[in-house]
């Protein structure tokens, strides 16, 4: 697969980033009744929700309107990317071992994870950067486990500069805030140096066997990513 280029900016240029019940034995009024075996009752369990194929990716991302209405703007419009069904490259940074904080589906990151196949897209608009990614695994466990690694990867740069390099931008230095993990959705908003309040907010989460990951860069940083991840989870389980 050609590795897609990563769109990444600084405001207008390319970089940005078991319980068991307890059963209580009946007695006669005899006396007590003999002492019989404990018998527990294994509680139902609803089945694993069905694996998403990878033809079902392109459907989980958002379209520009969806993504206009999170972002507060109108002009927002997708970038057409004949690798859409690669992984993000070209976005290397000082920080190697918190991999992947920088951007969705970085190749590096995905390396040796076992995923299956990958679908991304970029959106742009005036002062709006944003990209998806989801990230297709053979079952839940493997997306819940790549998830897993990257919390513990984004949590090493927590509170520390980093520096992010494309060969047509240079190199842009940001602020890594607090990584937090609420519920199974790994967030953080990293601000750039000296712009003005640009920013970049990161979202990855875990849905089924699906990873999903999100950027969204602009002013006046919220939970944008974080609310498109959402959106896109919702729609892994409607699958």
């Amino acid at each position: 697969m050609t590795a897609a280029v990563v769109a990444v900016t600084v405001c207008t240029g390319l970089i940005a980033v078991a319980s068991e019940p307890d059963p209580a034995p009946g007695r006669s009024a005899a006396g007590p009744a003999p002492d019989s075996p404990s018998v527990s009752i294994a509680p139902s369990q609803a089945p694993p929700a069905p694996i998403v194929p990878l033809e079902a990716l392109p459907r989980l991302l958002l379209d520009a309107g969806i993504v206009n209405s999170i972002e507060g703007a109108t002009d927002i419009r997708a970038i057409p990317d004949p690798h859409a069904d690669s992984p993000f490259s070209e976005l290397s940074s000082d920080r190697p071992d918190c991999e992947g904080i920088q951007h969705p589906a970085l190749t590096e990151a995905l390396r040796g994870s076992g995923y299956l196949g990958v679908q991304t897209q970029f959106l742009r608009g005036d002062g709006h950067l944003v990209s998806q990614a989801v990230v297709d695994y053979p079952s839940a466990e493997s997306a819940t486990k790549f998830a897993a690694q990257q919390a513990e990867s984004w949590g090493k740069c927590d509170g520390k500069p980093l520096t992010l390099t494309t060969p047509a931008e240079g190199s842009v230095t940001f602020t890594v805030g607090t990584v937090t993990n609420r519920d199974g959705m790994l967030s953080v908003v990293f601000t750039q140096e000296g712009a003005r309040g640009w920013a970049c907010q990161r979202a990855l989460t875990a849905r089924n066997n699906v990873v999903i990951d999100t950027r969204s860069c602009g002013f006046n940083r919220t939970d944008q990513a974080v609310t498109e991840a959402a959106r896109m989870a919702d729609r892994v389980s409607a699958q």
